[in-house]
């Protein structure tokens, strides 16, 4: 877990930093607007104990954010669900402050280009999810941000053993039952579902933040279905 949050009155406004922690390296993921981000001073230079910053990429105004655009935006950032372009990953690559991508979208032709293209850069590159993890992995992908961890760690890290020793056949056993468990606490039924699987497996899901609802009695039967049929319940 992240060392908690907290507002600093000495940084400028919008400004986060982490309290002391002894973990190393820290990272901090940001859900701000995008006008906000020039002025979050959180990177270890600014003073704010933070190594890295996981950046949404802006989704307001699609038209106008293309590759010129998108590309100034992340430059600004490192200097101090819009589809980020290829090219425009290639050029971030370059700089010294962008140290790799999660990539949630599941397009694999597009993940392994990626990794192809940013290469040179010792880009890392990271799956957004545990439905196409060991895809993600097949293509040059080191690692993954798995909303189903929560609930399935143990299996999902044993997914990323097996892809890693290159034992694909078992990989591919355990990733086809990790499918529907995984589409049903994220696309399907989303945070709700995930707290209400975490408690089913022993973990505290607590209740949601309103304006999120729990489950229905319909819906958490389907997601109860969605965990047996593939032997995790």
């Amino acid at each position: 877990s992240l060392p908690p949050l907290s507002l600093s009155p000495s940084l400028p406004p919008l400004a986060l930093s982490l309290s002391p922690s002894s973990l190393s390296p820290s990272l901090l993921s940001l859900s701000l607007p995008p006008i906000s981000l020039s002025s979050v001073f959180i990177l270890s230079d600014g003073g704010g104990g933070a190594d890295l910053v996981l950046v949404v990429t802006p989704c307001f105004y699609k038209g106008m954010m293309d590759s010129r655009a998108l590309v100034h935006h992340f430059t600004q950032v490192a200097d101090s669900s819009l589809d980020l372009p290829v090219d425009a990953v290639v050029r971030l690559a370059q700089h010294p402050n962008i140290l790799g991508l999660k990539d949630s979208g599941g397009d694999i032709t597009r993940i392994a280009l990626i990794v192809h293209k940013t290469k040179p850069q010792d880009f890392q590159v990271l799956a957004g999810s545990a439905g196409f993890l060991m895809a993600a992995y097949s293509v040059g992908c080191v690692g993954g941000v798995c909303a189903l961890a929560n609930v399935l760690g143990r299996e999902v890290c044993e997914l990323e053993q097996l892809c890693v020793s290159g034992r694909w056949e078992e990989a591919s056993a355990l990733q086809q039952r990790l499918i529907e468990p995984n589409t049903a606490v994220t696309r399907k039924f989303g945070v709700p579902a995930l707290k209400q699987a975490m408690e089913w497996f022993g973990y505290h899901g607590g209740t949601c933040r309103s304006p999120l609802q729990p489950l229905s009695e319909a819906e958490s039967q389907q997601l109860r279905l969605d965990f047996s049929t593939n032997g995790w319940l």
